[in-house]
């Protein structure tokens, strides 16, 4: 299950307005009535480039015009103009930024009009931090990297980490006229609301941290694992951080920090054809690490070793072998050491005596099972009723639709 519940309310108002001005321009033809401009939709092609303009601009409305004798599926299909995961990226790929995953609804606001009536109005959008939020917000992300502006990289990326597994906490209630809240955005986490705090909102606050750092990050997500968490570069290959998981409730459970793929595998389903790992890959080409950032020097070290431990052995063998002039019988000896997760096998040969030894080395590394008893179902979150009040809900009474976790 890849999608969250998320109320939509379908509201008709009267709202007369002007085009934006401040936004990137929209390659739509425009229309005046009664001293408004309005940007023409005459299908769904054109109602998706006005809902999308919406949301990258972070605008709260688009006025739109619709003439519903032309446009029919407008009116026959009207659950479609209203459901946000047909706009806000969700059927496109599986990483997004802050901007490309905050959206709550999207819908389209207008008159009250008759069979045949020309439709004068707004496509509109609510996020899950508002701009006088998110501008908060975002001062007090700045003042906490401030205190750590001597700090490397990767010391940042532990304390914002850390940081929001020491602060957040998930867990959701329901509201005082029944139902749930929308989800808790970077501002609510910030000031303490859990209302409906889930896996969304813990990527919210990490993606936002990242971007005001700016550090190349992104919100992943699966396919059929109702999941998000993070993706960041560091040193040029990409590392996952899973607060959600990771929370200990006053720490970080370091299993969870800068993961491999020996453990994010655990986080898209056999039968996937597709994951955030490829399309990332095939589009942006990012390489992503194959254990957890610190583990590659580990493995590398005992290489090293045993590698060293096999060249001595070898040596004092063709030492022995030099003592006559007939030439000697390639000699190979091997020795294998397992150190975590990562077999090494290292391999010398020596041609004729006396010459040099020369060596190479093999490194092949394996996928272990889950090795953390608080990892769930190996990083799969299963899918049950009470899984629906975790994975978010609306404000209102209203259409459930679904959005990516």
């Amino acid at each position: 299950m890849k999608r969250i519940a998320v109320m939509l309310l379908t509201v008709l108002v009267l709202w007369g307005v002007t085009l934006p001005a401040s936004a990137a321009e929209l390659t739509l033809p425009t229309v005046e009535n009664e001293g408004n401009s309005y940007y023409q939709v005459g299908s769904k092609e054109d109602y998706f480039k006005a809902a999308r303009y919406l949301i990258e601009n972070r605008l709260e409305e688009v006025p739109v015009f619709i003439d519903a004798t032309t446009f029919t599926e407008f009116k026959s299909d009207r659950a479609w103009f209203n459901n946000v995961t047909n706009f806000d990226y969700q059927n496109e790929k599986l990483y997004y930024t802050y901007v490309q995953y905050s959206t709550n609804s999207v819908w389209m606001s207008a008159n009250d009009y008759p069979e045949g009536d020309l439709i004068y109005g707004s496509v509109r959008a609510r996020y899950f931090d508002t701009d006088e939020e998110l501008a908060k917000a975002d001062a007090m992300l700045d003042a906490e990297l401030a205190k750590i502006s001597e700090y490397s990289k990767i010391e940042k990326i532990r304390y914002v980490a850390e940081f929001i597994c020491r602060t957040v906490d998930a867990g959701s209630q329901k509201m005082p006229g029944g139902g749930y809240d929308a989800i808790n955005g970077v501002y609510d986490l910030l000031t303490g609301v859990r209302t409906n705090t889930v896996c969304s909102s813990f990527t919210y606050l990490f993606q936002r941290f990242m971007e005001r750092a700016g550090y190349p990050s992104y919100i992943a997500t699966g396919t059929g694992v109702c999941h998000a968490w993070n993706v960041v570069e560091l040193d040029g290959i990409w590392y996952g951080v899973d607060c959600t998981y990771a929370d200990n409730g006053t720490a970080m459970n370091e299993a969870y920090f800068l993961m491999g793929m020996d453990r994010m595998s655990g986080y898209i389903l056999p039968t996937d054809t597709q994951s955030v790992f490829t399309e990332m890959e095939q589009e942006l080409g990012c390489r992503f690490a194959k254990v957890a950032y610190g583990k590659e020097a580990t493995t590398t070290k005992a290489t090293t070793t045993t590698t060293a431990a096999a060249t001595t052995k070898t040596s004092t063998t063709t030492k022995a072998a030099t003592t006559t002039t007939v030439k000697a019988t390639a000699a190979t000896t091997t020795a294998t050491t397992t150190v975590d997760t990562t077999t090494t096998t290292a391999t010398t040969m020596t041609s004729e005596v006396p010459t040099a030894t020369t060596t190479e080395t093999t490194v092949t590394t394996t996928r272990p099972a889950t090795d953390d008893a608080s990892a769930p179902n190996n990083g799969w979150i299963p899918w049950t009723a009470a899984g629906v009040v975790l994975c978010g809900g609306g404000a209102a009474a209203g259409l459930f639709l679904f959005k990516k976790k």
